[in-house]
């Protein structure tokens, strides 16, 4: 009687370890074909081995162990699996920009750190100095070519009202 391979043959044919095997079987992703009843020993068809390509195709786009027993159970048609990979693969490009942002604010709270670092090596010295007078004018020019004639005059009030105080 051919009971199908045993756990160990399927692991070596799919490069799927046992323990690997066992848990999916624990969880109900692949069960095998058939389990003796005296001995315990797991055989595996080969017919099974789609089905363990899909779960591992779907552990590979970063689907969880529990949404690929949904997917499986649910028994998908070929569009709503196209739909379910393209909402994962919106998930994970959202994922891959908010990465990049964070690995952009890292970037620049390094500089930040860095240029801090460069900073403490400066010795800041107070000094007191002397008033200086500052004076200016705020007006309003119709154009740039006017500009010339007002120049004259502003700078006048600016050097009389240096010159009042």
């Amino acid at each position: 009687m051919n009971n199908g391979m045993k756990i160990s043959e399927f692991s070596r044919l799919s490069q799927v370890p046992a323990k690997t095997l066992r848990y999916y079987d624990q969880i109900g992703l692949l069960s095998p074909a058939n389990v003796d009843p005296f001995t315990n020993y797991r055989y595996y068809q080969a017919t099974q081995l789609p089905r363990l390509r899909r779960i591992l195709l779907l552990k590979g786009m970063g689907f969880s162990l529990a949404e690929i027993g949904r997917i499986l159970q649910d028994n998908l048609t070929t569009d709503q699996l196209i739909q379910l990979v393209r909402l994962k693969q919106a998930d994970l490009e959202e994922q891959i920009e908010q990465q990049q942002a964070r690995r952009r604010d890292i970037a620049m709270w390094l500089k930040r750190l860095e240029l801090e670092q460069k900073m403490s090596d400066y010795t800041v010295t107070t000094k007191k100095i002397n008033v200086t007078p500052i004076a200016y004018v705020r007006g309003t020019v119709p154009s740039q070519p006017e500009l010339s004639t007002y120049l004259p005059s502003m700078f006048e009030q600016a050097v009389g009202h240096v010159a009042s105080t």
